[in-house]
């Protein structure tokens, strides 16, 4: 089964909650703070980032996330992606979860027990030194993606996210 992640074309642009959206013709409006910007013409005929430097009125994103890891770290509800389609990442979906040692680090890559390859220190976690800690990982679109790092150990089985 494709996880609500599969086929997202990074950047992704993200709102922290699902608006409500409106079609005019060529172009679809959204609503923010009860605010309508626009989302999207149509008429332009490029990828979103260009489309989003032509548009007057549009919206501002509460979230660029350029990433898998960023946008599960991030607190994106609904977005738009490069390609100019249109996710709703609100509706919840298992995963499968594990907890693993951190057992050695180097400048900004950690090397945690079991898992054969260096993860990404994210920008949220800046502890000096990591060695011992655990990281609590999340198997998507089959690699694991650090959910958060922790003094504590968690039972290993499945998230939602």
């Amino acid at each position: 089964m494709k996880s609500k992640f599969s086929n997202i074309s990074y950047p992704i642009f993200g709102l922290s909650k699902k608006p409500k959206l409106n079609y005019e013709g060529t172009k679809l409006y959204l609503t923010k703070n009860k605010v309508w910007y626009l989302l999207n013409d149509t008429s332009i005929n490029c990828n979103y980032i260009d489309k989003l430097l032509l548009l007057k009125n549009r919206v501002k994103f509460d979230y660029t996330c350029r990433s898998l890891n960023e946008l599960i770290l991030s607190k994106v509800v609904w977005g738009v992606d490069n390609k100019c389609n249109i996710y709703d990442l609100s509706v919840r979906q298992k995963f499968k979860f594990c907890c693993r040692k951190i057992i050695d680090q180097k400048d900004k890559y950690i090397i945690v027990k079991d898992i054969s390859y260096p993860f990404i220190i994210p920008e949220q976690f800046n502890q000096a030194n990591m060695i011992g800690m655990y990281a609590h990982l999340a198997y998507i679109e089959y690699c694991w993606y650090i959910i958060t790092i922790s003094h504590f150990f968690n039972d290993n089985g499945k998230i939602t996210l």
